[in-house]
């Protein structure tokens, strides 16, 4: 776990508790901070439908997660430089594969300074952008292994129907970014321990429909169905690139990331790293 600017935080993973207890008396009450991650809606539905007249299921979206964290004082009025508790890690998640009635999967569960946090921080990168190595978070070793050969932060699998036509896609994209997002409304974290009803829990979302935004902001799926140039009924990056609709969806597909919660987001590349 790491903190900047915030030499007054006491943190303290399960793993090492035992080991810090004789410290803590010196600490300022500590509170459970969890961090999730979940699809979007339209990722945990069987189909979300485009206003072109296409049904879109998405079978699999595979991400790497880089150091993710809560931020004390984002928006600090008093312009001092905001900090932030984060895990640095690499893991490596398939959102489609999350229980659409639960509540996310659990990146992390740490004790830390009980306080208000206003924001959530965390990185979208190809595995080949940090010194850490990509574990599993859901999935098994071979998609780890899968993205780390192609160094690549983002694969989205799923097909698209009209009723009369069925296409397939399989999209994977180069990625190296950090997101900071604002929460729209500040969670103070009281002393509560882990599991309690009380914990902090921020829940990271991807919504990998926003790869299909049109102009006009709405879901259309069209234009993509019309690039398949060989018509084996399945569109790839390179038949994308063909009808000039690459360069769009690679940029839409930074904005797949963000916070529950949180209705902006700010983006910055390449990652951080640490």
């Amino acid at each position: 776990m790491q903190h900047s600017h915030a030499p007054s935080f006491c943190l303290v993973s399960l793993f090492t508790l035992a080991l810090a207890l004789p410290s803590l008396s010196a600490c300022s009450e500590r509170g459970a901070n969890e961090i999730r991650i979940e699809g979007s809606e339209a990722v945990r539905a069987d189909s979300a439908e485009t206003a072109d007249g296409w049904t879109v299921r998405f079978d699999s979206v595979v991400v790497v997660l880089q150091h993710p964290g809560v931020i004390e004082g984002y928006e600090d009025g008093a312009g001092e430089a905001p900090a932030w508790v984060r895990e640095p890690s690499v893991t490596v998640w398939d959102v489609a594969a999350i229980d659409a009635e639960g509540e996310g999967e659990p990146v992390l569960s740490r004790l830390i300074r009980a306080t208000e946090y206003d924001g959530v921080i965390f990185g979208v990168a190809n595995p080949g952008a940090s010194d850490y190595e990509a574990l599993p978070g859901n999935v098994d070793a071979a998609v780890v292994t899968a993205m780390t050969a192609a160094d690549r932060a983002l694969r989205v699998v799923g097909e698209a129907s009209d009723g009369v036509d069925t296409l397939r896609f399989d999209w994977m994209f180069d990625l190296d970014l950090r997101y900071r997002c604002a929460l729209d409304e500040p969670v103070t974290l009281g002393a509560v321990e882990i599991g309690d009803e009380d914990a902090l829990v921020t829940t990271i979302e991807l919504a990998a429909e926003e790869l299909l935004r049109g102009e006009g902001g709405e879901l259309e799926f069209a234009a993509i169905a019309a690039g398949d140039g060989d018509g084996d009924g399945a569109v790839t990056r390179e038949e994308l690139e063909s009808a000039g609709l690459l360069e769009s969806m690679d940029a839409r597909a930074k904005t797949l990331a963000g916070a529950r919660g949180a209705s902006s987001c700010e983006r910055s590349e390449p990652a951080v790293e640490g």
